[in-house]
């Protein structure tokens, strides 16, 4: 039985300070951060892409400085964003942080945890 396709973005909780009011997100082929999720990368769990897959879902993307989060889903969509024309992002705030399962950390970095 084929497992179904599933789409990602990769919130950078590493590089998500605190006191941010938004999250960063892995761009594109691991090129760097956005907090623009219409910049994100589009990650998936398909075996057949190499490069793009979460085979990084079970180790390197999934960690705890990097949280998968599936588009579309029902989390997803119950996160509060903000838009502004193009850009749109996750805010960085009590109420997502809860939804997402991170906690604050030690000194700026979030960390995730289990509340």
């Amino acid at each position: 039985m084929d497992k179904k396709i599933l789409n990602f973005v990769l919130i950078s909780v590493y590089h998500t300070k605190a006191d941010d009011k938004s999250f960063y997100f892995w761009r594109q082929n691991n090129a760097g951060y956005t907090r623009n999720l219409n910049e994100a990368g589009n990650y998936t769990n398909s075996p057949k892409v190499k490069n793009d897959t979460l085979y990084q879902a079970e180790g390197y993307h999934n960690t705890l400085r990097t949280l998968p989060l599936v588009k579309d889903s029902d989390l997803y969509l119950r996160l509060e964003k903000a838009e502004d024309g193009k850009y749109t992002t996750i805010l960085n705030n009590e109420h997502n942080c809860r939804l997402l399962g991170i906690i604050n950390g030690n000194g700026n970095n979030l960390k995730r945890g289990r509340h």
